[in-house]
């Protein structure tokens, strides 16, 4: 086809016309989407005996939406998964592009520390009633603790997730004092389980496996005058029967077995 001048003239602005109109409706130009809130978190933990959150300190976050007023199951796949976030010593941020979006269904949201990129994601860690925690090994540089939090009925009206996480295993603590200064001791505990497994549902751990292995505790302070040193590992949770050697200290090339009181 051939066009003269004028027909192409005219044609051009018939197409100039047209782009013009479909780009600038009025119509669409009143269309207000709404988007979804984003999830606000802050967090803090119970019982701070311990240190408190530190920058760059990383979470997992689980939302579980509800299914008309029930509560929806954790671990659901149709749901978002172990989310991280993480402190920047003011405010905790999402990974890029990983932000928990809320609308009107209601969220509950587990959440626990240190985050774990494995968690529900390889195939010893699929089970959340049992997540296991290995404690067992030298405590000294290590993050050994695990806390739990869950707050309920989170949404757009209410986007504000404040966790408060408590500690779901045991902190043992031991105090040495010495009659002359001297410099610090070995310390290492034995005969205790130090395996669990924990559920995420309700932050219950229990503890399993054998007594085997050893944990070196990491050290809390001695005083100015070198006498007294206190030390601190965390366990899981567990009776110990009374007549059993629970840990060794080594000074001065001698090993003292300290044993639970009948």
């Amino acid at each position: 086809i051939v066009y003269t001048m004028r027909q192409i003239r005219f044609l051009s602005g018939l197409f100039l016309t047209i782009l013009y109109f479909s780009g600038c409706s009025g119509k669409d130009a009143e269309l207000v989407t709404e988007s979804p809130a984003q999830l606000k978190i802050t967090a803090g933990i119970d019982n701070q005996t311990l240190t408190p959150f530190l920058e760059n300190d990383a979470i997992g976050v689980y939302p579980v939406s509800y299914n008309g007023n029930t509560p929806g199951i954790l671990g659901d796949i149709s749901n978002p998964m172990n989310v991280k976030y993480t402190y920047d010593g003011k405010l905790w941020f999402p990974d890029p592009g990983k932000d928990i979006l809320l609308d009107e269904v209601p969220m509950d949201m587990y959440a626990y520390y240190p985050y774990d990129e494995t968690m529900s994601g390889s195939m010893d860690k699929l089970n959340l009633s049992a997540y296991p925690f290995d404690l067992s090994g030298n405590q000294q540089n290590t993050i050994k603790d695990f806390l739990w939090a869950r707050i309920e009925n989170i949404s757009d009206v209410n986007h504000s997730a404040g966790l408060l996480f408590t500690h779901v295993l045991t902190r043992f603590e031991i105090n040495l004092f010495f009659d002359q200064p001297q410099a610090g001791p070995d310390v290492v505990i034995h005969n205790l389980k130090t395996f669990c497994e924990i559920d995420m549902h309700n932050g219950i751990a229990t503890a399993s496996g054998g007594n085997e292995k050893k944990i070196i505790p990491g050290p809390l302070a001695a005083n100015t005058d070198m006498t007294v040193f206190s030390f601190e590992a965390i366990l899981p949770p567990q009776q110990v029967a009374s007549g059993t050697p629970l840990f060794s200290i080594s000074f001065h090339n001698e090993t003292v077995i300290y044993i639970l009181p009948l």
